[in-house]
């Protein structure tokens, strides 16, 4: 390799910024985290519970209507129904299924704010993660790996102009290629947060 030559990582991992904000994050895990829309649901099953039962209270009313062959005649009769379901007394089975629809409802309320808390909570934590290790290959990138290559560069020039020798030259060498594998590590540990911050309820 010639002293002019660029050097590069020999990693197969590139870096891609994190472009979304947290409250970007935020607002949408509030529609895509299975947890938080699990809990949704159980909110909207005990809202409908509780409307059903409220219904049982109402009168209801059935309509039928058909068509029949008349004895005797030649063309068919037609026949019709309407019948009325009244609730009566007692009502008090009726209005513990009501106060039973709401306490369900109540603690499925409950079970989604604590999961929304949760939720926030670890998806901050795992936000700041990722931005700290999306550091760290920023570090690399901007300076830790720019300044191995000058001195690994400067290295071989001085090796060639018999300023060094090969012992002082493969130093340079094997410090190079150990930020080398820190670049890796960290670029590992960033892909790694970015997949904690993606799942993470």
């Amino acid at each position: 390799r010639a002293p002019d030559e660029p050097l590069a990582t020999a990693d197969t991992l590139g870096y891609v910024p994190l472009t979304d904000s947290l409250e970007s994050v935020l607002r949408g895990a509030a529609h895509s985290r299975p947890r938080l829309r699990a809990a949704r649901l159980e909110v909207e099953r005990g809202a409908s519970q509780i409307a059903l039962t409220r219904n049982s209270l109402l009168p209801s009313t059935s309509l039928s209507a058909g068509l029949d062959r008349v004895p005797g005649s030649d063309s068919p009769g037609f026949g019709g129904d309407v019948s009325f379901s009244l609730p009566f007394l007692p009502w008090t089975d009726r209005r513990a299924r009501i106060s039973e629809a709401r306490a369900s409802k109540g603690s499925a309320e409950a079970r989604l704010e604590q999961a929304e808390r949760e939720v926030d909570s670890a998806l901050r934590n795992a936000f700041e993660s990722a931005r700290s290790a999306e550091r760290q290959v920023q570090q690399f990138d901007r300076v830790l790996l720019a300044d191995a290559s000058d001195a690994i560069r400067t290295a071989i020039q001085n090796y060639q102009a018999g300023q060094i020798d090969g012992l002082e030259l493969f130093e340079t060498l094997r410090t190079f290629r150990s930020i080398e594998l820190e670049h890796i590590r960290a670029l590992l540990s960033y892909e790694l947060a970015l997949t904690d911050l993606a799942v993470a309820e």
